[in-house]
């Protein structure tokens, strides 16, 4: 998609995310204004499926499985707008000159469900992911920029509340 897109903010969201209105309008603005801004990043909140069980909602909190970003999870964040070192995937818009300094996206993960609705994973890490982008990008003297005006919230499935799941998780991410 980043190959066949004309602009030159680029945007990559996973499909199971809700962009809150006025997001990608304030993206843009803080592209403008800070030329050495490589990243913009937002907060994802959840969006539940259903009731979390609380030990699920205690692996989020510690793991961040669900690839969330916000001041609840990050206290940090609660600062407002600031630098980051690190951006989840789930919303991430990068400048082109950026994304083509780094050598495009790394490969990420593929997740496989080893049965359709068996609720069991196995999970195979394939590259660095949204850490090795926020890792490039400041290596070749991007910044990365987190607004909380900037939002969206990601769909977090009732299997995503597994153990299954989070046996896969932990396990291929050697945690």
């Amino acid at each position: 998609g980043a190959k066949l897109a004309k602009g030159d903010i680029l945007a990559f969201l996973d499909d199971d995310v809700f962009v809150q209105p006025g997001s990608f309008r304030r993206m843009l603005e803080i592209f403008r204004q800070y030329p050495q801004c490589g990243v913009v990043a937002g907060q994802v909140t959840p969006k539940y499926e259903c009731d979390p069980p609380a030990w699920s909602l205690r692996c989020s909190r510690e793991v961040n499985g669900w690839s969330l970003q916000y001041p609840e999870r990050a206290p940090y964040l609660g600062n407002g707008f600031q630098e980051l070192v690190f951006a989840v995937g789930a919303m991430l818009t990068l400048r082109r000159s950026a994304f083509e300094a780094i050598g495009e996206y790394p490969d990420d993960i593929v997740m496989i469900e080893t049965a359709p609705h068996s609720n069991k994973y196995f999970r195979l890490d394939i590259g660095a992911g949204d850490a090795g982008i926020a890792s490039l990008v400041r290596a070749r003297g991007y910044k990365i920029y987190y607004d909380p005006h900037i939002a969206c919230s990601h769909l977090v499935s009732k299997n995503r509340m597994t153990p299954h799941f989070w046996r896969a998780r932990m396990i291929s991410e050697a945690i």
